[in-house]
């Protein structure tokens, strides 16, 4: 029962900042201006991720070495 007691006690201060921060973002999901920039960042990181995914393929493809997920090629 402590132990139980212990861990609720340490996941207090996350849960109430989690409920404080859903709070201000949807109170922020209403200014328009923010939801436009919002979604104009995530298209221009997506873009980005794909002409990225574009250069690494294509640099396989021409016989270089392979693409690792964390971007370090080993030797």
């Amino acid at each position: 029962a402590a132990m139980m007691a212990a861990f609720g006690a340490g996941t207090l201060p996350t849960l109430l900042a989690m409920g404080s921060a859903a709070a201000f973002v949807a109170r922020a999901a209403r200014v328009r201006p923010l939801r436009v920039a919002a979604g104009m960042a995530i298209v221009a990181f997506g873009l980005v991720q794909l002409v990225h995914t574009g250069r690494a393929w294509a640099a396989v493809g021409a016989g270089g070495p392979p693409v690792c997920c964390a971007g370090h090629h080993p030797h």
